[in-house]
């Protein structure tokens, strides 16, 4: 049974549409082929989390550090992503500007998968697209989960699932 060794939270505004996640070695952007409509894209030290197009809402991001493959929970939308990462630590960004959640260290350097799972959003097709001022603006629920990259494992990504 896996086991959860740490987490760390954030809650923003998506920018450009996306949540950056990145690594403590992270250096330059490396931008996937966004048109594939994935939920998330894995590269060297950084994963992005992709929003629905709609503004005007607030992302909780939740990473988790796993020590092997967690069991699945019930989320609207999952995708799973590899991560390779120089450094043994992540934290959710403003786009590489700040950090916007302390630093989730891992245990070791190296390549991880990275499951995403995405709670609320068919909740905000509901509401209008600007939020009137005064109300709180609702909030999508995203957990990343990470856990080591098994050696025999191939290092390729999984498409996003209902």
């Amino acid at each position: 049974m896996a086991m959860l060794l740490g987490a760390v939270e954030a809650t923003l505004p998506p920018e450009d549409n996306m949540v950056l996640v990145a690594g403590t070695g992270f250096r330059d952007f490396v931008l996937p082929d966004f048109t594939a409509g994935r939920l998330c894209y894995g590269g060297p030290d950084q994963l992005y989390l992709m929003g629905d197009g709609r503004t005007g809402h607030d992302e909780h991001v939740l990473l988790e550090s796993w020590d092997a493959e967690p069991a699945p929970d019930a989320a609207e939308l999952t995708d799973v992503a590899v991560v390779t990462l120089t450094r043994p630590g992540v934290y959710v960004s403003w786009m590489a500007e700040s950090a916007a959640s302390p630093v989730l260290e891992l245990a070791v350097a190296g390549d991880y998968r990275a499951r995403v799972t995405v709670t609320g959003r068919a909740a905000l097709a509901e509401l209008p697209l600007a939020v009137p001022p005064g109300r709180r603006r609702p909030v999508e629920h995203v957990r990343v989960q990470l856990w080591p990259q098994p050696a025999s494992s191939p290092a390729r990504s999984a498409p996003a699932t209902a």
